[in-house]
């Protein structure tokens, strides 16, 4: 039987060389981790189009400037997981917009905090 394959958009979100990230609920796949902003490209939709959608949703900002990042196939036991990356840099009047329990991180301590399998590469990326 074939795993199913999800198509997720994911935003590296900078500011002063820091990075926005958040925490996976335990209900969610790969729950009770550290994530940045995302979510699975609807039906019709373009994956920019589902990163801009997302961080409106769960941040609570609009950026219209983005820039490719990165692609990453990662399987998992159970699926099988496109994430499409994008990168935008977050403007200081957009800053009180952003909803709790976001939080930024330097790019060296993102290898201390737990994110998915999928998201390691796109780490050691940014840390470089």
């Amino acid at each position: 039987m074939s795993k199913a394959t999800i198509h997720v958009a994911i935003a590296i979100l900078f500011h002063h060389n820091q990075v926005l990230v958040g925490w996976r609920e335990a209900k969610q796949h790969q729950g009770n981790k550290y994530e940045f902003p995302g979510g699975k490209v609807e039906q019709g939709e373009l994956p920019i189009e589902a990163c801009r959608r997302e961080v409106i949703e769960e941040v609570g900002i609009d950026i219209e400037q983005w820039q490719a990042f990165d692609f990453i196939s990662h399987e998992y036991e159970d699926v099988i997981v496109n994430l499409h990356i994008f990168h935008a840099s977050v403007q200081p009047e957009q800053l009180a917009g952003i909803k709790q329990p976001w939080r930024w991180y330097s790019r060296d301590e993102l290898s201390e905090l737990n994110f998915p399998k999928a998201n390691q590469a796109m780490i050691q990326k940014l840390q470089w």
